[in-house]
């Protein structure tokens, strides 16, 4: 409950951030850029892949979430960052 009012004092986040950030505090698990876009998209197309992707950049960038890279794999997986939950995310 206490990331809704993160997100929504969150001014400079982006609609797909908020959305993001969202996704991830409630799932706690590292999840793909694919994997995110279908889950905020379930039934009908509210984000696209390039606002998504880009959105994911930009959280990493700002330090909200993290990723990881899995061995095997090329892709990267991301999670929000245990540091960043509590704090407000300004430029």
């Amino acid at each position: 409950m206490a990331h809704n009012n993160i997100v929504n004092n969150s001014v400079d986040m982006s609609k797909t951030e908020k959305a993001v950030i969202a996704l991830l505090h409630e799932r706690k698990v590292f999840m793909d850029v694919e994997e995110i876009f279908l889950l905020l998209n379930p039934a009908a197309k509210c984000y696209s892949y390039a606002a998504v992707y880009h959105s994911v950049r930009t959280l990493r960038q700002k330090g909200a979430i993290i990723s990881e890279s899995r061995p095997l794999e090329r892709r990267k997986y991301f999670r929000i960052s245990k540091d960043w939950i509590g704090n407000d995310i300004e430029s």
